[in-house]
């Protein structure tokens, strides 16, 4: 559910409490600012509000306080909350499984049995594969791919050039059929508390519901962390921030209804609305922002 931002939490004279001011004055504003993009004002404030907030890392709370602090008007802001939106939430939040081609995973991960035993375990399991983010790395689609790979990279302070690999294993986790497309629509994402032990993570969720019968706590172990390491916890920890901002700014239930748009819908709604046909292109063409 949408949630207003609260009070400014950062210490005065921080690039953060700048930034985090001009967030709560768009807000406060949103009647007047005039919507330049498909969402509201009052999202945009929300979105860049929140991910302030839910920033893992201070660099990468640092970054984007700056790219705040550089907009110039509401115009400016609401193209930064677009880039955001686009090549950071788009790119947790994705329509359906992406497959992984199971003789490149045996390969990877060195498993002395066929190609098809990865898929037959999980069919055991009744699990499905997601990435935690999701870039294409094809030559065609290097620009855009980079560009992903920069703004996730600096939002969990990590170094952009170990993202190119998006079928890594550890930015795959092994989630259960029945949470396969909460996780992938971010509305269930993995809490880590600092005082459990590493790759221990609470699970939660939009919907309470969604964790009946759900183990409270995961663990992920490996008998190998070489060639069969664990998900990575900074990656997590961006997914995480991604699904808590998208929820609370409004933003996530905006893209849940695109995608569910585009499953259900053949043809362009009579009312000339362009919603759908926008995000089908961009998701053919691979050019997400404006």
């Amino acid at each position: 559910m949408a949630t207003p931002l609260p009070p400014n939490p950062f210490s005065n004279l921080t690039i953060s409490h700048e930034a985090f001011s001009k967030c709560l004055d768009l807000e406060r504003r949103r009647e007047q600012a005039q919507q330049d993009g498909r969402l509201s004002a009052l999202i945009c404030a929300r979105l860049l509000g929140y991910l302030l907030l839910e920033a893992p890392v201070e660099t990468g709370r640092d970054k984007i306080a700056l790219k705040i602090m550089q907009c110039v008007d509401d115009a400016s802001l609401q193209v930064l909350r677009e880039m955001y939106k686009d090549h950071l939430i788009r790119c947790c939040q994705h329509q359906s499984e992406m497959g992984i081609d199971a003789a490149y995973l045996v390969q990877l991960i060195r498993l002395p049995s066929t190609p098809s035993s990865w898929n037959t375990m999980e069919k055991k399991l009744q699990t499905s594969r997601s990435h935690i983010y999701l870039g294409n790395s094809s030559m065609r689609q290097a620009t855009k791919a980079s560009s992903i790979q920069t703004i996730f990279g600096e939002y969990g302070g990590l170094d952009a050039t170990e993202l190119s690999n998006v079928h890594d294993l550890r930015n795959i986790v092994s989630v259960g059929s029945r949470l396969f497309r909460p996780f992938t629509h971010l509305q269930v994402w993995l809490e880590r508390d600092p005082a459990d032990p590493p790759n221990v993570y609470k699970l939660a969720a939009v919907i309470p519901q969604y964790l009946n019968g759900v183990l409270e706590r995961i663990e992920f172990t490996t008998p190998d962390s070489l060639t069969l390491p664990v998900p990575d916890a900074r990656y997590l920890a961006v997914h995480t921030a991604c699904a808590r901002s998208a929820h609370f700014s409004g933003a996530a239930e905006y893209i849940r209804r695109i995608l569910y748009r585009m499953e259900e819908t053949d043809v362009l709604p009579t009312d000339g609305s362009s919603d759908v046909l926008y995000t089908a292109l961009i998701r053919r063409l691979d050019v997400e922002a404006h």
